[in-house]
């Protein structure tokens, strides 16, 4: 055997030209990967603090129609203020029923009507659910709010 015959070697696999290509696409892949797993995590994260945290008291409007209350329930975190306003041309009382006692929640009641464009507020520092009415029709339209503590 002569030493300048050259040696038959098995082709390179991947060849160069090819490896060089995959470098950038490997690298572009690595990175869209990490940051979908960052991006997941600070969602997952988000979740968890969002389900611990507390409600807090809110003002909230209940709009009197011609339909009824909108919305016809609402749910609300102790110390929240809800103030209905009046959206019709007749006269409103709010008050809890039955009627007509209100005795299921005798504080809420607005005495005094609520005339067009009116507004009455009711601030709830007790958990419970109250059903409500317009004094003067009490069978026509019911509304209900839902008291929940607001630290738990």
């Amino acid at each position: 055997m002569e030493d300048n015959q050259p040696i038959n070697l098995p082709p390179q696999y991947p060849p160069p030209e090819l490896a060089n290509r995959r470098k950038p696409i490997l690298l572009f892949a690595f990175l869209v990967a990490v940051i979908l797993l960052i991006v997941g995590f600070i969602m997952l994260r988000a979740g968890e603090n969002s389900s611990n945290q507390k409600s807090s008291p809110q003002a909230y409007t209940v709009e009197i129609t011609n339909d009824g209350f909108v919305p016809q329930t609402l749910d609300v975190p102790t110390g929240s203020t809800v103030k209905w306003v009046n959206k019709t041309n007749d006269p409103y009382r709010i008050a809890a029923n039955p009627q007509p006692s209100h005795s299921s929640f005798p504080a809420l009641d607005s005495k005094d009507p609520i005339g067009p464009d009116g507004e009455y507020s009711f601030k709830f520092t007790k958990t419970g659910t109250i059903v409500y009415n317009n004094h003067f029709k009490p069978t026509e339209n019911n509304g209900e709010i839902r008291v929940e503590d607001a630290n738990n």
